[in-house]
């Protein structure tokens, strides 16, 4: 911030005028609109009352003075936030989760913050009419004598689970939150893996098992995560000998279950059943690359989900 005196009497002037109890300083930077904010600061720290002047922490943190090292403060952020040893990656995250944000003068006048208070929760929920819910228990209910029929027992799943690279090839969908120590969650994207996780750590109270839950999807525009309800029916197996008898017993599982719904049997549907290793042999049949295969199966996945049929995914 510079501005030039052409001669020594309009200096004498300028600062005969700014010592003044009702200072001010010349004509141009109250013209000048790039120079306004340059004449507050100024008339701000010549005030003649010591207790009106402002510290120069006050100053920086005013948003008066323009941040010239802005580029490498974001960089330094950055590297902080990437860098999972680094001491101030806690307290940048525990600054944004803390109630700081909320009081800042900024948030309560901010038009946007509360149209995206508002937005929010408009798309991803879905309220089920009264008839919808008594479709959706009796449904629960049938599904339930089958599987216990079948000595499963139901189990509940953790609903919130460390980020896993299992799912990079979906990270987009992925709903990932963060916790105050900075760790990568995510909400379940689908039910099976974090019941792999709980068999990982700990020994499973029966060999089957089933549960009715939640999966998400996230928006890319923001909002609310898409939400769809999800059944598992899982056969834990401690060898292989026994695998074909436990595919076989989810192939009757599933049998049962169209039989439990006699209107199934009038209404045109497709059902799919998949395989890891039937997926691999036809990709690798297909002469699919292998590092191209887990996109591959990613669009797959996709299929009749979403409004995507196999017209869009093809």
């Amino acid at each position: 911030m510079s501005f030039q005196l052409e001669t020594g009497m309009e200096r004498v002037h300028a600062l005969s005028t700014l010592r003044r109890q009702e200072n001010s300083l010349p004509s141009p930077f109250e013209k000048d609109p790039d120079k306004v904010k340059h004449s507050q600061i100024i008339l701000s720290l010549v005030s003649h009352s010591p207790r009106s002047r402002p510290s120069s922490f006050e100053l920086l943190h005013s948003g008066q003075v323009p941040v010239h090292n802005e580029d490498e403060l974001m960089r330094t952020a950055r590297r902080n936030l990437l860098n999972p040893e680094s001491d101030f990656r806690s307290q940048l995250i525990n600054t944004i989760l803390s109630d700081e944000v909320s009081k800042h003068p900024n948030a309560n006048r901010s038009s946007t913050a509360a149209l995206k208070d508002f937005m929010y929760d408009l798309q991803g929920w879905h309220v089920p009419t009264s008839e919808e819910s008594l479709s959706q228990n009796v449904a629960k209910n049938r599904l339930i004598t089958i599987f216990r029929s079948h000595g499963a027992v139901e189990v509940a799943r953790p609903c919130l689970i460390p980020y896993s690279s299992y799912y990079s090839n979906y990270s987009s969908q992925a709903c990932k939150l963060i916790d105050p120590n900075g760790l990568v969650l995510q909400l379940p994207y689908d039910l099976t893996l974090p019941y792999a996780r709980v068999l990982s750590k700990h020994v499973s109270c029966a060999p089957k098992t089933f549960i009715f839950g939640d999966v998400y999807r996230e928006f890319r525009s923001g909002g609310h995560p898409r939400i769809a309800g999800e059944v598992d029916f899982d056969i834990m197996s401690y060898n292989n000998l026994d695998l074909a008898l436990q595919e076989a017993e989810v192939i009757k599982v599933l049998d049962e279950i169209i039989d439990a719904f006699p209107s199934m049997s009038s209404v045109q549907m497709c059902y799919q059943i998949n395989h890891a290793r039937i997926l691999d042999a036809i990709l690798d049949s297909c002469d699919i690359a292998k590092s191209k295969q887990p996109a591959v199966k990613e669009c797959i996945s996709r299929l009749n989900t979403a409004d995507a049929p196999w017209s869009k995914i093809r």
